[in-house]
């Protein structure tokens, strides 16, 4: 999964990385899906972002691959499609089953290992669960149609994809997690003292992530205005921008 994963970086001058913003997934050629928040802020003068080739050590050196033509989905939602200058050596294949419940997810992340003498140190993080229930959620960007996972969202997992089960099928993008709790000791009051000792709870978080319709339905100008389902039928326009 190295070849279509990838962490989302700011680049200063001398390829400097400044800063990690996230994970995204090249879903076809030249054509890179994120969330939008991790690269909706304008990177400031002389910077620019561009997503990390990480491939295995006997295919090649690292590689810095500008993100180009960034745009948010125009759904509106916490998507954001842009333009790169790569071909995954194999097709990647979207899985559409109806069958979601308590179905075995994974994903491929990265986090950041804090800066050196070079910048930003990356590693890759591998986290498993499954489909706990598909739900819609408020969210700052509208009603989002998503997915309830059994498993952390760490800081750096937003736009890494979710596949089902085994497979390298893409079943959804993690955009955030939310919070609910349990109660470990329940209020009372001492007999005696009449005291009241307050209810305990502990914070439970579940990564949540777009649905596949969702990010097939996305569209912006990175796909020149198809749905990634569109863009990828057609496949043209990820072999114009190989060309150039």
């Amino acid at each position: 999964m190295l070849d279509y994963v990838m962490p989302i970086i700011v680049v200063q001058q001398h390829d400097v990385v400044r800063s990690f913003e996230g994970t995204g997934v090249v879903v076809a050629p030249g054509l890179f899906l994120t969330c939008w928040h991790c690269v909706r802020n304008p990177p400031q003068d002389g910077e620019y972002y561009a997503a990390l080739h990480m491939p295995h050590a006997e295919r090649g050196p690292l590689r810095i691959l500008d993100l180009l033509n960034i745009a948010q989905d125009q759904s509106g939602a916490d998507l954001a499609l842009t333009n790169i200058r790569y071909k995954p050596p194999e097709p990647l294949r979207f899985d559409e089953t109806a069958s979601v419940f308590g179905e075995d997810v994974w994903t491929w992340g990265y986090r950041s290992d804090g800066r050196t003498t070079k910048g930003v140190s990356v590693t890759p993080r591998l986290l498993k669960g499954y489909i706990t229930r598909p739900f819609k959620h408020r969210t700052p960007f509208g009603i989002t149609h998503a997915y309830e996972l059994d498993l952390p969202a760490p800081a750096g997992t937003s736009g890494a994809p979710i596949f089902r089960g085994r497979t390298a099928r893409l079943k959804g993008l993690i955009y955030g997690e939310i919070e609910t709790y349990s109660i470990t000791d329940f209020e009372r009051v001492h007999r005696e003292t009449g005291e009241r000792e307050p209810e305990v709870r502990k914070v439970i978080s579940f990564a949540v992530a777009h649905r596949t319709r969702t990010l097939m339905n996305a569209r912006s100008a990175a796909t020149g205005g198809l749905t990634v389902r569109e863009y990828i039928s057609r496949g043209e326009l990820g072999r114009k921008l190989e060309t150039r």
